[in-house]
């Protein structure tokens, strides 16, 4: 665990200001972007919880000498800038964001490396015992701990990139379960600098992921009956069926892309069911999901509580959205049974849209009739095929019915998920186990201008007349978001 040395920060702290540093106690305009996560580490922490230092009433001479070889240490790397923006582009997140506190210079160093970190991470936690996965194979022994402490721990043992949008996939088990705080650092109470002097709270398990992110950044929690999960060195992807589960997508800043979220609640979502699709123009779309009417979506993830399966709404507002721009965008997502993330609103849609040409989509249907392996296969080679492979990163999507699984395919497990990383063997996959399923094969040709479409058409093209077959039964949408790192998209637009 790469904690950051404690009295190496206190002792460059003292040697900083003969350079005309600030320390980072003071107030500095240098840089925001990790002010409430660095707050973080000014809070009381138990022993053994955040921090490798030991405490001791008197310094021995042995432990005096190493002060003093960490204090010249701290002073020469403060000194020399490129020496200290490598060190520091080693360290995880949150021992960043504890570095960054120093004085003014390591503040601009540790801003410098944030802001260079465009690649998503991942998170995966099991707790059960049916589909134990093998400890050696996880940088972390997730059986080692608890869902209260595993975000805390995790994002300073695999994190690099500051998220600014995190998907969480929990199951049924821990969705609705609050669990119990044993440590103030990992508590969401004393992180949010409520209850300071209290530390046994119960927390749902959403909020100890809230906790370690920044309040800019949006969370979306979805429960599910079971979850998709990679593991972190991706070596292996898992589809937790009825486990005790949770899977969490944390993605950052990247060049041309930008993240948009929008909740509906009963009467938006009433509007949009009563509402005709001319009805609904490119200002109230704007209004009700907060899509500049100037921006393509490149690609729309689209979730709907089950409790009020409104299909009418979903279809208008995939359609209104479409009819907008030029360019077909993916549609993926599923009825789901609850979700969360959300601290003072209770959201019957949920949306994430991706725009900009830095991503590149593609998604397919893998429908009753996909019931082998070789089927499975198969369309996992046609999804690859229509994928761009000069990309930066990419991550991968999976929303299947609760049906399919190891009952669709005679009680063998994680077939779609192993087929899906044969193929994508640097793509993590992560997802849930629904009720229902929505969306539509979209397949680019990355080497031409035409697009495989099974869904609403917009634009120059000839629109369909009839309803899009947007809803889907028994079936897993599989989505590949691959994001170039430029400004500009490698394959080709209409």
């Amino acid at each position: 665990m790469a904690y950051f040395p404690q009295s190496l920060v206190l002792k460059t702290e003292e040697t900083c200001g003969g350079d005309g540093a600030v320390c980072a106690n003071e107030e500095t305009d240098s840089d925001d972007s990790g002010s409430d996560a660095t707050r973080r580490t000014d809070q009381h922490i138990p022993d053994g919880c955040g921090s490798n230092s030991s405490q001791v009433t008197e310094e021995s001479p042995c432990n005096t000498q190493k002060t003093e070889t960490n204090s010249l240490l701290g002073s020469y790397i403060t000194k020399e800038y490129e020496l200290l923006h490598l060190v520091l582009s080693h360290l995880p997140l949150g021992d960043l964001n504890a570095a960054s506190q120093v004085c003014r210079t390591w503040r601009s160093a540790a801003a410098s490396v944030r802001r260079s970190r465009i690649h998503p991470h991942w998170l995966l936690w099991h707790g059960g015992q049916r589909q134990k996965i093998p400890e050696q194979l996880y940088g972390i022994k997730s059986v080692k701990f608890a869902e209260a402490e595993f975000p805390y721990v995790a994002f300073r043992e695999h994190v690099y990139s500051e998220p600014s949008l995190a998907l969480m996939f929990a199951s049924r088990t821990v969705f609705g379960t609050r669990v119990l705080c044993t440590y103030k650092c990992s508590c969401p109470g004393v992180t949010a600098r409520r209850n300071d002097e209290e530390v046994c709270h119960q927390h749902r398990v959403w909020e100890y992921v809230r906790a370690e992110l920044q309040p800019s950044c949006p969370l979306i929690c979805l429960k599910g009956y079971g979850i998709v999960g990679t593991i972190p060195d991706l070596t292996e992807t898992v589809e937790l069926e009825n486990s005790r589960a949770y899977s969490v997508l944390l993605l950052p800043d990247m060049p041309g892309v930008t993240f948009r979220t929008f909740q509906l609640d009963k009467s938006q979502v009433t509007k949009l069911q009563r509402s005709k699709p001319q009805g609904l123009n490119a200002e109230v779309m704007e209004e009700l999901t907060g899509i500049p009417t100037d921006e393509s979506v490149q690609c729309l993830l689209l979730f709907c509580r089950e409790a009020v399966l409104l299909i009418p709404a979903i279809i208008h507002l995939v359609s209104s959205l479409q009819n907008r721009q030029e360019e077909t965008m993916a549609v993926a997502g599923g009825i789901i049974s609850d979700v969360g993330g959300f601290s003072d609103s209770f959201p019957i849609m949920v949306g994430v849209a991706f725009l900009g040409e830095g991503v590149c989509v593609a998604s397919t249907i893998l429908g009753r009739n996909v019931a082998t392996e070789r089927d499975v296969d198969k369309a996992m080679q046609e999804l690859k095929a229509h994928t761009v492979s000069s990309y930066s990163s990419s991550v991968g999507l999976m929303f299947a019915c609760v049906g399919r699984g190891r009952h669709h395919y005679q009680g063998k497990r994680n077939v779609e998920s192993s087929a899906f990383r044969r193929h994508f063997p640097k793509t993590p996959l992560l997802g849930y186990f629904g009720n229902g399923e929505i969306g539509f094969k979209l397949l680019p040709d990355v080497t031409g201008s035409k697009k495989s479409v099974d869904g609403p058409t917009r634009g120059n093209k000839k629109k369909r007349t009839d309803t899009p077959d947007i809803l889907h039964s028994y079936t897993t949408i599989m989505v590949h978001l691959a994001f170039t790192g430029s400004n500009t998209s490698s394959h080709s637009r209409r």
